[in-house]
C-alpha cells in the first residue's frame, strides 16, 4: 500500500467519527482504498469532501484537528472541502468549487462511506448561459493568474519545478473548461476530436502530452533545461486554447444582444 492509500485510510478512519457526518468523498481518484489507488510522487493532491447534517464550530475543530494529523504524516497537499446537507443538496449547489463546472467532477468521486453516488444523480443541473459565462470568466481568471506567477517565479530549478507542475495540472483544467464552456461537453477525458474541433492550431495531443509529463515527472522536475522546455510547450498551447474560447465567448456575447 503506497503513501497515499495510507493517508486516505487515516483521513477515513478519523473523519466517520465526525459529528453528524454524512458522507465523504474522495475527489479525483478512483479504485478500492484498500489497493494501490493512482498516485505520482511529487505531482498528486488528495481533495476530500465531508458533508455533514451541521457545520459548527465543533464539526469545524474537528476536521481542523483531522488536517492537522494528516499534515504530521505526509507532504502530499491536502485540500478539504466542508459541506453540510442542506447545502450539498439544493438544486444549485456548486460545492465551494469554481468555476461552475467543477461541480461535475462530484460524479466522478468515490463515496468513502456509502460507496456509492447514486444519492446525488438528481443533482446534476441544466448547462444554461450562467454556467457557460461563469466558465469562461473563471477560465480568464486562471489564465492571468498564471501569467502574473510566471513573472514572479523565480530562476531556480526548484521554484521553476513547483511553477511548471502547476502550470501544467492547471492547464489541463483550463482545457476541459473551456471545451465544456464551447461545446457543453461534461466529460472529464477529453478526447483528440474535440481539441481538434474547438482548436484547429492546438497540438491535437496536448492533453495526452500533460498526461506524459506527469508520468515522467520524476525525471522533469530535476532537469532545468527539460522544465523550462516544457513550461514553453504548455504556455504556447495554452495561450491557443483561450484565444480560441475568448474568440466563442465574444461571438456568443454578441449573439445575445
Amino acid at each position: 500500500m503506497n503513501e497515499y492509500n495510507k493517508i486516505v485510510n487515516l483521513f477515513l478512519s478519523k473523519a466517520k467519527n465526525i459529528t453528524g457526518v454524512y458522507d465523504v468523498l474522495l475527489r479525483g481518484p478512483r479504485g478500492n482504498i484498500n489497493e494501490e489507488l493512482p498516485f505520482t510522487p511529487n505531482w498528486s493532491d488528495l481533495d476530500f469532501s465531508i458533508i455533514v447534517e451541521k457545520v459548527n464550530s465543533d464539526v469545524r475543530k474537528e476536521i481542523k484537528e483531522i488536517y492537522e494529523r494528516l499534515k504530521q504524516e505526509t507532504d502530499i497537499k491536502i485540500s478539504i472541502i466542508l459541506v453540510d446537507t442542506e447545502d450539498f443538496f439544493s438544486k444549485f449547489h456548486i460545492h465551494g468549487m469554481q468555476p461552475m463546472i467543477y461541480s461535475f467532477a462530484l460524479y466522478d468521486s468515490q463515496s468513502l462511506l456509502k460507496k456509492n453516488l447514486d444519492y446525488i444523480i438528481h443533482k446534476k443541473h441544466s448547462f444554461d448561459s450562467t454556467i457557460r459565462e461563469n466558465c469562461y470568466a473563471h477560465l480568464s481568471c486562471f489564465v492571468h493568474e498564471l501569467r502574473d506567477s510566471y513573472m514572479k517565479c523565480g530562476n531556480d530549478r526548484v521554484e521553476r519545478s513547483l511553477f511548471c507542475r502547476h502550470l501544467a495540472r492547471r492547464s489541463k483544467n483550463i482545457t476541459w473548461n473551456a471545451v465544456f464552456f464551447m461545446t457543453g461537453s461534461i466529460e472529464i477525458d477529453i478526447s483528440r476530436k474535440q481539441l481538434v474541433e474547438c482548436f484547429p492550431k492546438l497540438d491535437p495531443d496536448f492533453i495526452f502530452q500533460i498526461g506524459r509529463i506527469k508520468s515522467n515527472w520524476e525525471n522533469i522536475r530535476n532537469d532545468f533545461d527539460k522544465v523550462n522546455e516544457v513550461i514553453d510547450y504548455i504556455f504556447h498551447n495554452l495561450e491557443i486554447v483561450y484565444s480560441d474560447a475568448t474568440a466563442f465567448f465574444n461571438n456568443y456575447v454578441s449573439q445575445k444582444e
